[in-house]
C-alpha cells in the first residue's frame, strides 16, 4: 500500500518553479540578459558623453536615449525580479496544497484503520465470548463425570480395605489429575480475560510452605524424592492469595520431583520482608537444555522426562498466577546439577486497595 509521504515527496518535485511554469526561468534570464545588454549600452554612452572627443557629431551619443535605456533596463530588472518572487510564491503554494493533501489522505487512512480495529476488536470480544461459553459448558459437564468417577472409586478403595488393586488406585489418580486439569484451563482462561480474583487474607510463609509440602509428599515418596526447607521463618507474617501462592508452590515442587532422580533431593527456599515473599524450588535433575529455555513457560510445552509429565500448563499457570500477584518467576538451569526456579510474590500492606 502506498504511504501519504511518497506522494509528498513526488508533489514536492513536481512543484519546484521548473515545474510550475516552465517559461518563469527562460524569461528571467532573458529579463537579466536584456537588462545587462541595456545597462551596459547605457554606461558606454554615458562615458563617450563625458570623456569622448568625437571628430563628427553624427555619431555623437543622444543624452535623452542613455537616460532612456537606463530607466528601461530599471523596469527590466524590476519585472524580472517580481518574476521570480511569483514563481516562488507558486511553487510555495503548490508545496502546500501537497502537504494539507497528503493530510487529509492521512487522515481519511487513520478513519479506515480505526473503523476496521473496532471492527477487529468487536469479533475478536465475540470469539473469547464463544471460547469463555466452550470451557465453562465442558468444565461443567466433564467435572461433572469426573467426580462421579473419583468418588465412586474412593468408595470402592475404602470398601476393599487396606490392600485396594493397584488398578481402582490408578483409576483414583487419573480422575484426580483429570480434574486438577480442568481447574488449570479454567483458571488460564479467567486470567486471559482478566476475570480471576484475587482472595487477599493475613496468613504466615510458615502455613504457606507447610500446606505445599503436604499436598506433594505424597507424590514425592512414591518418587523416592525427599523433600527438604531451607530459611522459612514461622513468624513470618504476610497478605496475599494463600490458595494461589500454594498452587504456584505446589506445581514447581511436582515438577521438580518428576524430574529428579530417585533418592535426591528437592529443596524449598523461602525469603520475605515487609514488602515480598522469595520462593525457590531447586531440584537436582538433568538441567533444561538452553532451546527449551525460551519456551517453557508456554501453554503446552513440556520439558519431556522418562518418568512422564502432564499437559505442559503448570509453568505457564504459575507465572501468570505469580505476576497476578505482583511478581514473576525466574528460572536458572546447567545441564547435569538441576534447576532453580525462583518465585517472588508482594506481601500487600494493609492499607493497600488490591
Amino acid at each position: 500500500m502506498p504511504q501519504p509521504t511518497d506522494h509528498i515527496e513526488a508533489k514536492e518535485d513536481r512543484a519546484s518553479p521548473f515545474t510550475t511554469n516552465v517559461f518563469g526561468p527562460f524569461l528571467y534570464v532573458g529579463v537579466l540578459l536584456a537588462a545587462g545588454y541595456w545597462f551596459l549600452d547605457a554606461a558606454m554612452e554615458a562615458f563617450l558623453l563625458s570623456h569622448g572627443d568625437f571628430a563628427s557629431n553624427a555619431f555623437a551619443p543622444n543624452p535623452d536615449n542613455v537616460w532612456m535605456r537606463l530607466f528601461t533596463g530599471s523596469l527590466f530588472v524590476i519585472f524580472g525580479a517580481l518574476t521570480q518572487l511569483t514563481i516562488k510564491r507558486q511553487a510555495r503554494a503548490e508545496q502546500e496544497r501537497t502537504r494539507l493533501a497528503a493530510e487529509a489522505s492521512l487522515a481519511a487512512e487513520n478513519a479506515r484503520l480505526y473503523k476496521e480495529s473496532q471492527r477487529l476488536l468487536e469479533e475478536l470480544r465475540t470469539l473469547q465470548g464463544s471460547r469463555d461459553r466452550f470451557f465453562a459448558s465442558v468444565n461443567h459437564e466433564l467435572r461433572n463425570a469426573l467426580t462421579a468417577v473419583h468418588g465412586w472409586v474412593e468408595l470402592l478403595i475404602r470398601e476393599l480395605g487396606t490392600a485396594p488393586p493397584r488398578s481402582a488406585r490408578e483409576i483414583l489418580d487419573s480422575a484426580r489429575y483429570a480434574l486438577e486439569l480442568l481447574d488449570d484451563l479454567l483458571d488460564l482462561s479467567r486470567i486471559d480475560v482478566a476475570k480471576l480474583n484475587l482472595r487477599l487474607a493475613r496468613t504466615t510463609a510458615s502455613t504457606l510452605v507447610q500446606e505445599a509440602l503436604r499436598t506433594v509428599e505424597p507424590s514425592a515418596n512414591a518418587a523416592g524424592v525427599h523433600l527438604e526447607v531451607r530459611g522459612v521463618d514461622s513468624e513470618l507474617p504476610c497478605r496475599t492469595d494463600a490458595t494461589r501462592v500454594r498452587q504456584i508452590l505446589v506445581n514447581l515442587l511436582i515438577n521438580a520431583v518428576t524430574h529428579s532422580p530417585r533418592g535426591a533431593t528437592v529443596t524449598l527456599e523461602v525469603q520475605g520482608n515487609d514488602s515480598e515473599l522469595a520462593f525457590a524450588v531447586v531440584d537436582r535433575g538433568k538441567g533444561i537444555a538452553e532451546d527449551q529455555l525460551a519456551t517453557i513457560f508456554d501453554a503446552y510445552a513440556t520439558m519431556g522426562s522418562q518418568d512422564g509429565g502432564g499437559a505442559g500448563l503448570g509453568l505457564t499457570l504459575s507465572r501468570e498466577l505469580a505476576r497476578l500477584l505482583g511478581g514473576d518467576i525466574e528460572v536458572e538451569t546447567e545441564l547435569g546439577k538441576g534447576t532453580r526456579f525462583r518465585v517472588r510474590v508482594m506481601n500487600v500492606p494493609e492499607d493497600s486497595n488490591k
